[in-house]
């Protein structure tokens, strides 16, 4: 009798230790998932006993790198061959690219609980390789001479690469390779960069301006994918305009006389510029009579344009001009300079014989009217006298 009551109760200690096993729980497979985002857990909750199971929990364990808000669900009663489903929602902390297991516990009535673990892969799926930073040297660079580019790359998504190449298209812009059209970078690392130097150099006959270079950018991401972007280098070409000012004058320009005189603009530079203006400044040491401002627009490039001045002068002293322009590249100019013209006073121009002398030129005048007259009442009398 007493060896059949140790069996019945070994046989209830195993029903017993069963019943901790009665749920059966089936976890939906979870894609790769991104550093700082959110994914869904679904749990699905069957009991495929024929009996009603109550009290069961379901609890996602809380661990670096996940964070949950609500980690235990409870479900009061679970019938006979029916399935629940559940939701987690769970928010990943931004951090490496690596596999995180994820531990899920459940369990029914008072039993202790059993647990699942998951594997989650955490890998960003955008890997972006940018071009972040260009400089030139010179800023702008001169027609047939060098450009050294540095180009700054960036790796600004989440997950590493490697393998970067950048090369520069030359084909249809003016400007020919010194050193290789093609770089590489072995691996940039997440916020990483690297800067690259191109050595090129601009057509002898390159107009000036802007022109934006096609650069293509391969790399390859963690899973191997090759991927491909495409930039701009703008570089900008142009010179120093240089231009020669002069005066010139066709009259002699004479101290409180009103006196034209001409200025020469001259391009002498290869750059071409335009919406020219030219001011003759006011001053203490003549009166302008004339407009002291002229539109003079473009003066390309070996050519050049004039400009025309009244003035009356007061003293013997250079005129103020204020010279301003654009270049090619719409970068502003500005020159103020003197120009020394030859003014004199009346006594010397006349001493100099650069003007005639008024009193000589009257006694000559009326001498050959006296002597025209003479002639004239001569005749008359001869006349009478015959």
């Amino acid at each position: 009798m007493k060896i059949k009551f140790l069996l019945i109760l070994l046989l209830l200690t195993q029903l017993a230790l069963a019943s901790s096993k009665d749920i059966k729980i089936s976890i939906e497979p979870i894609d790769i998932v991104e550093p700082d985002s959110t994914f869904t857990l679904k749990i699905n909750i069957e009991n495929p006993t024929t009996s009603p199971i109550e009290d069961i929990k379901i609890k996602v364990e809380e661990d670096t790198p996940f964070i949950i808000e609500n980690n235990e669900i409870k479900i009061s009663e679970l019938e006979p061959n029916e399935t629940k489903t559940t939701y987690f929602n769970i928010e990943v902390e931004d951090t490496e690219a690596n596999t995180y297991d994820l531990e899920i516990k459940y369990k029914e009535n008072n039993d202790n609980y059993e647990t699942e673990t998951i594997p989650i892969t955490i890998k960003s799926k955008s890997s972006d390789i940018i071009l972040s930073k260009i400089n030139t040297i010179p800023e702008i660079t001169e027609q047939g001479k060098k450009t050294i580019l540095e180009l700054t790359i960036v790796n600004n998504g989440k997950t590493n690469t490697k393998n970067i190449k950048a090369k520069l298209d030359l084909t249809f812009v003016p400007f020919a390779p010194i050193t290789s059209t093609e770089k590489s970078i072995l691996s940039l690392n997440t916020k990483e960069e690297e800067t690259i130097t191109f050595e090129i150099k601009s057509l002898a006959n390159t107009e000036s301006g802007t022109y934006k270079i096609p650069l293509s950018i391969t790399f390859e991401d963690e899973g191997g994918e090759i991927k491909e972007k495409q930039e701009l280098v703008s570089i900008t070409i142009g010179s120093t305009p240089i231009i020669d000012i002069s005066a010139e004058t066709e009259k002699p320009v004479i101290i409180d006389q009103p006196s034209i005189f001409t200025i020469k603009l001259t391009n002498s530079g290869l750059e071409n510029i335009k919406l020219a203006t030219l001011t003759l400044k006011e001053s203490n040491n003549y009166k302008i009579i004339s407009t002291n401002k002229i539109y003079i627009g473009e003066i390309d490039s070996d050519d050049y344009q004039t400009a025309e001045f009244t003035i009356i002068p007061i003293t013997k002293t250079p005129v103020n001009i204020l010279f301003t322009f654009k270049d090619s590249n719409n970068k502003d100019f500005n020159i103020e300079q003197e120009l020394d013209i030859p003014i004199y006073n009346l006594n010397e121009a006349k001493s100099l014989g650069l003007i005639s002398n008024n009193t000589n030129t009257i006694i000559i005048v009326a001498f050959i009217i006296i002597i025209i007259i003479a002639l004239i009442i001569y005749k008359k009398r001869k006349k009478k006298n015959d």
